[in-house]
């Protein structure tokens, strides 16, 4: 009898179905019995995080956050690998959880277009260089420098 340590007895079974190696072998449906499969089980718990990074509770498996709060599907498993969100949540392994995480902050990345008239002095400002190119077709290259600006005008990011 062989001992098999993994995470899930359907993963055992999904590897022998695709004879994939385990440990090295690759295991008929025959000799499936000669396996025994020990689960283990994850043993931290799974921390939930506020927007803010204020800690909520914990819970023992992603299957039972689910349950308990209703959630849709969605990865709470790649959100704590990516420390993104799942869920309108924040999520960590831990079994002593921070009563407070670092939350990033996203940085706009809306420059501010300013465009100066020279013949008039007059000056236009829009909020993002979308907004700008609405008016002005060629602003995205002549910001880029990929285009020489009309006669009359002026053209500057304010970031």
């Amino acid at each position: 009898m062989l001992n098999i340590i993994d995470s899930s007895t359907t993963n055992f079974l999904r590897s022998v179905n695709c004879r994939y190696p385990i440990n090295g072998y690759i295991v008929s449906k025959t000799k499936l019995n000669d396996f025994k499969v020990i689960c283990s089980p994850i043993s931290e718990k799974l921390n939930r995080y506020s927007l803010d990074g204020d800690y909520i509770d914990s819970f023992d498996t992603v299957k039972d956050a689910k349950s308990k709060l209703g959630l849709s599907l969605c990865s709470i498993s790649s959100a704590i690998r990516s420390g993104r969100t799942c869920n309108g949540f924040y999520w960590t392994r831990s079994n002593n959880p921070d009563k407070k995480i670092f939350v990033k902050t996203k940085i706009s990345r809306k420059k501010i277009v300013v465009v100066e008239h020279l013949d008039t002095g007059e000056i236009e400002t829009f909020d993002s260089i979308n907004e700008a190119s609405k008016k002005y077709k060629s602003v995205r290259y002549i910001l880029n420098g990929r285009c020489n600006s009309p006669h009359n005008l002026k053209f500057n990011i304010k970031i």
